[in-house]
This record gives C-alpha cells, structure tokens and sequence, in this order.
C-alpha cells in the first residue's frame, strides 16, 4: 500500500514533508482543511493525521449536520465501522514507514 507525502508549512513558518494519506485516505489521511495562521487572533488549526476507522454516532442532537448528511444511508446515524482487515492494512503501511505524527498545537513530531 502507498504512503503519500506532501510540503506543509507547519505553525512556527517552517515547512515539513508528512505524510497525506494512505493508500486512497478512506483510512488515514491528513486534516489539512484550515489555512496556516497569518494573525494572531486567526484561528489555529493544526492539520494532523486522522484515522477513520468508523462513521455515524449513536446519538441524535437535532442541531448535529451528521443529521442531515448521513440521513440518506439506510442506517441513517446508526455508527458503523470499516472493514477491520482494511483498517489493519492501512495501520501496518503507515508502521511500516515508521510515519512521524504532528503533535498539536505546536507542531512538534512524535514518533507513532
């Protein structure tokens, strides 16, 4: 399975390759919708790697958009999981190239 890198600027201005996905990001991919701050009062959103292991949740705020955007399922919010052996396959690629995560809120590397 291929592991896919891109440059991203990270909080302190400096750039670092990471990792954006893995195999199609269905599994693991980097949250990289926020734009990097350019004030001090912005917004800060660190981008960080996400493992979607499962979608829905069981309960039913009225204000939640999950209601909306998972309404047409046949399970509506109902939460389900991904299919374990595709789970396990993307966590082992991304192990096996021994993947830095991005700490939050200050871009700090750890070893996974």
């Amino acid at each position: 399975m291929k592991v896919h890198f891109k440059t991203y600027t990270i909080l302190d201005g400096s750039k670092r390759t990471l990792v954006s996905h893995v195999g199609d990001g269905s599994i693991i991919k980097r949250f990289d919708k926020t734009p990097v701050p350019k004030q001090p009062q912005d917004v800060v959103c660190p981008h960080f790697l996400e493992l979607k292991w499962a979608y829905g949740c069981p309960f039913h705020c009225a204000w939640c958009y999950l209601q909306g955007t998972l309404r047409m399922l046949p399970g509506k919010t109902k939460p389900r999981f991904k299919e374990y052996s595709r789970i396990l396959e993307h966590i082992n690629a991304a192990r096996a190239r021994a993947l830095y995560f991005q700490r939050l809120p200050f871009g700090d590397l750890e070893h996974w």
